[in-house]
């Protein structure tokens, strides 16, 4: 079989090549998925998103190494553990972010209640358990601890986060209504909202130190005046605890941010 022969001189053959592979790269640069893991929320595992499908990243301005870790139980149903998050920055200019599973413990799980499907249904009898995400410590002048829960009991407290360098607990007082009590190594601070009635509403808070000033929110509503509360040393390698004894509520979600500036309800 005879080749048709070309009579296109043989340098506008080879710029014709040229183009053509230069286009193919562009095509397939657009086809693969970009290094960047803060832009969009496609691809990334559901454990390390907020309910409303948002990706969420440690503030860029904390630097290389700043984490955060997100537990929303958006998984299948278990007795004994429960998969979070651990979202980490590993560049800067652009950020750059992995995003590692992490495994907590169900304890004193007696009843075998199941948590997952997107809920913690604490009820008063286990805890949950997560390790220490990283190792060292760090003096930081930002923190925030957001979450969205309902809460099971009036004149009751609720152990949200217990970690040895910082607290947050929640309180319902006879009717209904919510105070919140934040501890950062030795800084305390308390805030109240008298007029919100929590019976069977699924709210969000927030406890958060921003530049060295602390607050509570309820619903994105600040409660109260910041209080002013000096640096403070967190220990990244010691264990979290969520729920205690007692406590009936559950909890959707809850993001642990060290860098803070995280998180509205979108």
């Amino acid at each position: 079989m005879m080749m048709r022969k070309s009579y296109l001189p043989q340098n506008i053959q080879s710029n014709s090549v040229s183009l053509l592979l230069a286009v193919l790269i562009v095509v397939t640069m657009l086809l693969v998925p970009s290094s960047s893991t803060i832009a969009f929320a496609q691809g990334v595992h559901p454990a390390c998103k907020k309910d409303s499908g948002a990706a969420v990243v440690p503030s860029g301005a904390a630097g290389v190494g700043a984490w955060m870790l997100v537990l929303n139980f958006n998984h299948s149903a278990s007795a004994t553990s429960t998969t979070g998050c651990l979202i980490k920055t590993t560049s800067l200019n652009p950020q750059k972010v992995s995003r590692t599973l992490v495994s907590c413990q169900i304890i004193n799980n007696g009843a075998g209640t199941q948590v997952g499907s997107g809920n913690a249904p604490f009820d008063g009898k286990f805890s949950i358990f997560c390790p220490g995400v990283a190792s060292g410590k760090r003096e930081l002048e930002n923190f925030t601890i957001w979450g969205r829960a309902s809460f099971g009991s009036n004149n009751a407290s609720y152990s949200i986060v217990q970690h040895p360098d910082v607290s947050f607990t929640g309180n319902l007082s006879v009717d209904w209504r919510a105070s919140f009590n934040s501890r950062y190594s030795n800084n305390n601070f308390a805030s109240s909202n008298p007029t919100f009635n929590l019976l069977g509403q699924t709210v969000s808070f927030t406890s958060a130190i921003l530049n060295g000033m602390g607050s509570h929110s309820l619903n994105e509503v600040a409660l109260g005046t910041s209080t002013a509360i000096s640096n403070f040393e967190f220990h990244y390698d010691q264990p979290i605890t969520i729920g205690a004894a007692g406590q009936v509520w559950t909890l959707h979600e809850l993001i642990i941010d060290p860098p803070g500036g995280c998180c509205k309800a979108g």
